[in-house]
């Protein structure tokens, strides 16, 4: 596996945060090495989370896997598919969220990032300044 000890460089860079668009969580992700590979049988550290008409519901965990697993290679705009379908995911909005398109009705659904073990969305920024 990776090597044990601190961070490396590439994670001290996004945390600072710089001069750069805030960190958001899809983005912290992209910048993260730490979870590479999302290997199907590691559990996920965080939920993605779709918003339907009833509010906000958890993905699929094989949607999470997608999407973790390109998210974690560095890309914010990429293809999955799920139930059948086949869906364009978009995380390079400014503002963090996400967008989930179907590519074959167009029909647009936002998404967000949730660490696992909260209820609430991850804060935009909880870097020290």
């Amino acid at each position: 596996g990776p090597s044990e000890g601190g961070m490396d460089e590439d994670d001290l860079t996004w945390m600072a945060g710089g001069d750069k668009s805030p960190v958001t969580p899809a983005r912290a992700l992209a910048s993260s090495n730490r979870k590479s590979g999302y290997a199907d049988d590691e559990p996920l550290d965080v939920r993605v989370q779709i918003e339907l008409e009833g509010g906000w519901k958890d993905c699929s965990t094989e949607e999470m896997r997608a999407i973790c697993q390109q998210l974690a290679k560095g890309e914010l705009v990429f293809q999955i598919h799920a139930r059948g379908q086949n869906y364009k995911i978009d995380f390079s909005g400014p503002e963090g969220g996400g967008q989930q398109i179907n590519i074959s009705t167009g029909k647009r659904r936002r998404l967000r990032i949730l660490d696992a073990r909260e209820e609430e969305a991850v804060p935009e920024e909880d870097v020290a300044v």
